[in-house]
């Protein structure tokens, strides 16, 4: 990079970073053009990335813009949801997050993006790392279908079309239910596969498979599918343990309707 031209970054980086957060938050709540709020999203991780303590408390206020602003964009829809994030990490407790939970859930019911649903399982594990009471919530009842959301979620992203990102995360979550006493409702979830319907530790044992064949093949992802086999293998084992002690039948796969 030229002289001149790192010194213009450099003044853009110092410009971001003495503007005060209050007006790049009000454009991101309530603006109306989208490249311009997209670039205030920007503009914010930025000052996050300098100076995080100037970003808190804002959480509460962008919540649900930011939510909206990753549903409404066509193109980085991952980037509203990583400021969320950022924000949300400089939080004290889980609070504001928590009240975007059954957005989060109905953008991963929606979506087929994978930035976007990737982007938004990022949040609920960050809800986990903040020991979520809502999100616990979420897990236990079983009303609410989280277990066989996450399921679905497993199943295609990590056998039908498989993103190594979003299987790490996904992982990450189906551990962290096993510390949580909604055991039950995990393993009654199922999704339906070729006519047969597959529970957790099984469709577990299929993303080890699957994860075991792309660790053999060249590729910049060898490691990250290498570590996969064995979470996935792992998890496979715990959670027919954990279906043991609860004396459930162990699955052997039943049709499902055609």
């Amino acid at each position: 990079m030229e002289l001149s031209s790192w010194r213009e970054s450099e003044e853009e980086c110092l410009e971001v970073t003495t503007q005060s957060s209050a007006p790049l938050a009000e454009k991101i709540a309530t603006g109306t053009s989208m490249p311009a709020r997209l670039m205030a999203v920007h503009q914010l991780l930025e000052k996050f990335l300098h100076q995080p303590s100037s970003c808190a408390d804002l959480c509460q206020k962008l919540v649900v813009p930011l939510l909206d602003l990753a549903v409404e964009a066509e193109r980085l829809p991952h980037l509203p949801v990583k400021l969320l994030r950022c924000l949300a990490s400089v939080e004290v407790g889980s609070g504001a997050l928590e009240e975007c939970i059954p957005t989060i859930l109905g953008i991963l019911r929606g979506t087929e993006d994978p930035l976007l649903t990737g982007a938004s399982l990022q949040l609920l594990l960050e809800l986990g790392r903040l020991k979520s009471a809502a999100l616990r919530s979420q897990f236990c009842n079983s009303r609410a279908g989280l277990a066989q959301l996450l399921l679905r979620c497993l199943f295609r992203w990590a056998c039908q079309a498989p993103n190594l990102e979003i299987t790490i995360s996904l992982l990450r979550l189906f551990k962290l239910a096993a510390c949580i006493p909604c055991h039950r409702n995990m393993l009654k979830a199922e999704v339906a596969a070729a006519g047969v319907a597959l529970t957790l530790p099984q469709v577990l044992e299929a993303v080890a498979d699957g994860a075991a064949r792309r660790a053999q093949a060249e590729s910049d992802e060898r490691s990250g599918w290498e570590t996969v086999h064995e979470e996935s293998s792992h998890l496979a084992r715990e959670w027919e343990g954990i279906g043991r002690c609860l004396e459930l039948p162990p699955a052997v796969g039943k049709s499902g309707e055609p």
